[in-house]
């Protein structure tokens, strides 16, 4: 069903198949977020799935969830503006490349200076995150 969904999506982003221009706008809008409730529906059944049966991963998921307001405060202004420009823009690197390495970035760099450096100080602790 997903899959089906993203190949309509992209023939609707084609072409208007000569119906009237608001119902065009409604029909893909529906379309759009119908596709990101199935994305968000097929992650949390994985993320369940994942969680019962792979340990290795379900103890990744859980770190993470340890760490997620520490990467909520840090990761957009630092970390993923920055690895955006430098890989997209210098380096010429493909957008979905870019996407993949940004994102895994702007979840590591937080979780290791935090880590690292930022939960070891009690003042900076404070300042930083607010403990």
């Amino acid at each position: 069903l997903f899959a089906l969904l993203s190949g309509v999506r992209l023939c609707l982003a084609v072409s208007n198949f000569g119906i009237n221009k608001y119902i065009m706008i409604f029909i893909r809008q529906t379309v759009k977020y119908l596709l990101g409730f199935l994305g968000v529906l097929l992650l949390y059944i994985f993320s369940g799935f994942a969680e019962k049966n792979i340990k290795k991963l379900s103890d990744i998921f859980k770190c993470v969830g340890d760490y997620s307001y520490d990467i909520y405060l840090m990761h957009n202004p630092y970390i993923l503006a920055l690895s955006c420009v430098v890989l997209n823009s210098f380096l010429g690197i493909n957008a979905v490349i870019t996407g993949i390495v940004s994102t895994l970035l702007g979840i590591a760099v937080p979780m290791g200076a935090s880590k690292l450096i930022i939960r070891k100080f009690k003042h900076l602790s404070a300042i930083m995150l607010g403990r």
